[in-house]
């Protein structure tokens, strides 16, 4: 997970969040109604397909911490966010 530690708490940590390691959504399905249904997933290190009925999804995209302006005033980690 590349989230901050943070984000990455409260997703593991959330009843109606389930989070899918090493795993990549190839395509999104939609029903009759033209609403997101499903998805087909495949398991990065396996290569197995497999399919996931969905009503919804979120779908992170990665950022970078804006937090250079204090690379010399503040301790950052690896991934230049704020250690606190």
């Amino acid at each position: 997970m590349k989230a901050s530690k943070e984000m990455q708490n409260r997703a593991l940590s959330h009843k109606q969040v389930t989070v899918h390691f090493n795993t990549e959504c190839v395509d999104a399905t939609g029903n009759n109604k033209g609403f997101l249904s499903g998805l087909n997933l495949r398991d990065t290190s396996s290569g197995e397909a497999r399919k996931l009925a969905v009503k919804g999804m979120f779908y992170g995209i990665g950022h970078t911490p804006n937090s250079g302006f204090f690379a010399s005033q503040v301790e950052t980690d690896g991934e230049g966010y704020v250690v606190v």
